[in-house]
């Protein structure tokens, strides 16, 4: 029989990585949501659905920062919306 243990950890960052958290998570919310209005437009207009990697491509053509891109890719990864039906 296998046994599946988890554990809890609890972050104690300084101000500086706290600051860092914080614009990480609103990088990612900002790509999931753009990601999700691109797709919604698609599909209002009856065109094919974009794929992640043209998704990335146009946020990395916005110029973000290094740390903003990588936590966009991440939210683009992370993003598997189903078809919108109508």
């Amino acid at each position: 029989m296998k046994v599946v243990r988890g554990y809890k950890t609890e972050l104690d960052p300084t101000s500086e990585q706290y600051v860092l958290f914080c614009q990480c998570a609103g990088a990612a919310r900002f790509a999931y949501n753009y990601g999700l209005a691109r797709k919604q437009e698609c599909s209002k207009q009856g065109q094919e659905m974009p794929y992640a990697h043209d998704l990335q491509r146009e946020l990395t053509a916005r110029k973000f920062s290094e740390s903003e891109a990588q936590s966009t890719r991440q939210a683009q990864r992370e993003m598997r919306l189903p078809q919108i039906q109508e």
